[in-house]
């Protein structure tokens, strides 16, 4: 395929062509450093977020036994639905 059998827009293909393989690249190596990454995540540290995630629920159980008993007079924000 020499000089003279290109036109511009076999130019313009093979550019697009260059260009698209050149981002199919960019994305897959993106992918293998996420999943490296992914492979390598510090395994403490998903513990002490878990032990966080417990007390947070723990709190929130005290919080809810702890609620202040509405007055007599007081509804229910559904009281219509019954």
């Amino acid at each position: 395929m020499g000089a003279e059998h290109q036109s511009a827009a076999d130019g313009f293909v093979i550019a697009m062509l260059v260009m698209m393989t050149l981002s199919l690249g960019v994305v897959a190596l993106l992918f293998i450093c996420m999943r490296r990454n992914a492979v390598r995540r510090d395994r403490h540290v998903d513990e002490l977020l878990e032990e966080v995630a417990e007390a947070e629920r723990k709190a929130k159980q005290a919080a809810i036994g702890k609620a202040p008993k509405p007055e007599a007079w007081e509804r229910d924000g559904d009281w219509w639905k019954n």
